[in-house]
């Protein structure tokens, strides 16, 4: 009223890791006059990377692997560079596709571990694998892991992957809960690589 906040209505839990409704973060926003999104995708978005953002397509050029769906991204995520958040209802497992300039990262391996670590620094109790230099349809990409427990006390486990292009890099994020990591790791692998032939890499 009158510009204060005088209550906050909060209904409780309303369904897996990645509901919307799961937690109060989009009441908090509006109290602190900021965007924010939900605690359960916060630390998932490829850390901010100013002035250096692609511009999001609304939609990519190809179909998302099977169980995944798009999903509307909020302004912190197109400020963040994101450009594009999936989740998958089956495996409540989540995703986000962003991406950087290519032009003034010399060093891609430093960039990489630059991004991991502000992802850790975002959660309780971090461990992180090394990065293992693969191939994305013929473009190189850096896979690591990242565990941790989240803001909101769910302990994630990410799927991490750094794609270098010609003249972008992208940053692939996948998670789901580390107690369903290990079964469902391959699907996450598949939403990562399908993206150098789709996103603007």
């Amino acid at each position: 009223r009158n510009g204060v906040v005088q209550s906050v209505n909060y209904q409780g839990r309303t369904g897996g890791l990645i509901t919307k409704g799961e937690q109060c973060a989009f009441i908090v926003e509006s109290c602190l006059g900021q965007p924010r999104q939900s605690q359960a995708t916060a630390v998932e978005m490829p850390s901010a990377l100013p002035a250096q953002n692609i511009p999001a397509p609304r939609k990519f050029p190809v179909p998302l692997p099977g169980g995944w769906e798009e999903s509307p991204l909020t302004e912190q995520m197109r400020s963040n560079g994101t450009l594009m958040y999936a989740i998958n209802r089956t495996i409540d497992a989540g995703a986000v596709v962003g991406a950087t300039k290519r032009e003034g990262i010399t060093d891609v391996m430093a960039f990489a571990k630059s991004r991991r670590a502000v992802m850790e620094n975002r959660l309780v109790d971090a461990l992180s694998t090394d990065f293992v230099l693969t191939d994305f349809h013929g473009k190189p990409a850096l896979v690591s892991e990242v565990s941790g427990i989240s803001t909101n006390g769910l302990r994630l486990r990410y799927l991490m992957a750094v794609v270098e292009g010609h003249a972008q890099i992208g940053i692939v994020n996948a998670w789901v809960l580390s107690t369903n990591f290990s079964e469902q790791r391959e699907r996450l692998v598949e939403f990562s690589s399908t993206w150098p032939p789709a996103a603007p890499f």
